[in-house]
């Protein structure tokens, strides 16, 4: 049985030559004696970042700098925990034993699959709350600040949609993909934060799940406009939303990136992938924080800067 990879629980983390952008984030992180001594520290037990700064005799700031790019690579994990002074950040290390491997392991022909979904193909949506509403290279959809215009027939015209909150979801075909050999899954989507108009200081958190396991968040900074966006059709009001940023968040056997950043330790095995399954559903939506939900925007291949819907991307080896 080939063993666990990238998981805390295990306290081992497996890395080839096959991935050398893992390689490269984890040698990067032990590159350093003051966070091979950070790590040294927080074996035994959690510390919070004050703690560890004394221990080093270096600056709080310095210190979290050096946290951040062990939690970047996985080999430390962090959470915020309520203090005497108001909440700490705890960290604890999350690895035991890093095997890297120097021979790629040999595999059959690799292959990439992909699929492209326009954002109106959604097969559920739920939760939706104004300011929503949908276009399309033409026109405005349906009456604005309406939920239920989501559940009309004419939403897979849609080339851009947004919403306060709620979630939308897509089932991608696998089609003739062997997805118990699937080594990675790619998902690329551009997206901003939705508010009356725009505003680019208007944060929101927006989050991916990928057959109901959550991969993560995206803390958007801003509903984005004050130029144009390059695809948007001229009929479109210059100060309504104009554009967004194009977000690829990747799942392996270690676990989940956001733009070629560690984001979470979710990986292809908690997604499970099987042979029996005719389809991966995917679900992008809102999450609260602090009683705040910034919205989403969803742009297709009319809309924003990017030509593009949904882009799923799977790599495999032949048998």
């Amino acid at each position: 049985m080939e063993p666990r990879t990238g998981n805390p629980v295990g306290k081992e983390l497996h890395l080839r030559m096959d991935h050398m952008e893992e390689v490269r984030v984890v040698a990067h992180a032990l590159s350093s004696d003051v966070r091979l001594r950070i790590l040294a520290m927080i074996g035994a037990t959690s510390m919070n970042v004050n703690e560890i700064a004394r221990e080093l005799g270096a600056p709080v700031s310095t210190t979290a700098l050096n946290i951040q790019v062990l939690e970047r690579a996985g080999l430390v994990s962090c959470e915020m925990q309520p203090g005497t002074r108001g909440a700490m950040k705890m960290c604890v290390r999350g690895i035991d034993r890093v095997h890297i491997s120097l021979s790629p392991t040999p595999r059959g022909e690799r292959r990439v699959w992909e699929c492209e979904m326009p954002v109106g193909c959604y097969a559920l949506v739920g939760g939706v709350q104004p300011t929503c509403g949908m276009a399309n290279r033409n026109c405005k959809m349906n009456a604005d600040d309406d939920p239920r215009s989501f559940y009309r027939p004419n939403h897979f015209e849609a080339d851009l949609l947004w919403m306060r909150a709620g979630f939308v979801e897509y089932h991608f075909p696998p089609a003739d993909v062997p997805l118990n050999r699937v080594d990675f899954l790619e998902l690329s989507f551009e997206a901003c934060s939705e508010t009356l108009g725009h505003n680019n200081r208007w944060p929101s958190s927006i989050y991916v799940e990928i057959n109901g396991q959550r991969l993560g968040v995206w803390h958007c900074e801003g509903d984005f406009g004050g130029r144009r966006g390059q695809l948007n059709p001229p009929w479109w009001d210059a100060t309504n939303t104009q554009f967004g940023q194009l977000k690829t968040w990747r799942v392996d056997r270690h676990r989940t990136y956001l733009d070629g950043d560690a984001l979470s330790n979710v990986n292809l095995e908690k997604i499970h992938l099987n042979h029996e399954q005719d389809h991966i559903r995917v679900r992008i939506g809102v999450q609260e924080e602090e009683g705040h939900t910034g919205g989403m925007n969803l742009f297709g291949d009319h809309f924003g800067d990017f030509p593009q819907g949904l882009i799923l991307r799977a790599g495999y080896y032949t048998a």
